[in-house]
């Protein structure tokens, strides 16, 4: 009796398993928690003024949790000022990989 219980228990939770695959399939990989980490960034390019184009450049740096939190700074150059930022904000994750970011 006792090895028809444990067959019975072994055949159960494979169904349930089988059953549970195909939602695991459709989770997305794109979360906040996906994206927490420390990343890096640069960019350059040309700000479009009233009185001409400036040319304009920063490199940054930043930390994200896994609750979608943001902290960081950048150091950025406008026409050949520079200065210093810091960088702080939420982020949201969408589950097609797109993102929004919030000041």
């Amino acid at each position: 009796m006792n090895t028809n219980a444990t067959r019975t228990l072994i055949l159960a939770l494979g169904i349930a398993a089988l059953a549970l695959a195909p939602l695991q399939a459709h989770a997305s990989p794109c979360s906040k928690a996906s994206a927490a980490g420390s990343w890096a960034y640069t960019y350059t390019g040309t700000i479009f003024t009233p009185s001409g184009p400036l040319p304009a450049a920063s490199v940054g740096h930043f930390l994200q949790d896994k609750a979608g939190n943001v902290s960081g700074s950048q150091a950025c150059s406008v026409a050949g000022s520079s200065g210093n930022e810091d960088i702080s904000g939420t982020v949201t994750v969408n589950s097609d990989c797109d993102g929004d970011c919030d000041d």
